[in-house]
């Protein structure tokens, strides 16, 4: 499989996204647990990326 990495995303929807998963404890949980399967980093790593993930989007959507 071939990474094609020429697209953007829309920050807005990603954020509300994300913060609609972390904000339901058991869709983060699968989140999570899914993540940590494919990754193989450890469950605080993940959400410390999900978290991070999240401000830098938020930041994003409001420097537009």
């Amino acid at each position: 499989m071939e990474d094609n990495l020429d697209f953007e995303i829309d920050p807005e929807i990603w954020t509300q996204f994300l913060l609609a998963v972390m904000g339901d404890k058991e869709r983060s949980d699968e989140l999570v647990k899914e993540l940590v399967q494919k990754t193989g980093l450890p469950p605080e790593k993940v959400e410390l990326i999900m978290a991070a993930t999240v401000e830098y989007l938020a930041n994003k959507t409001r420097s537009n």
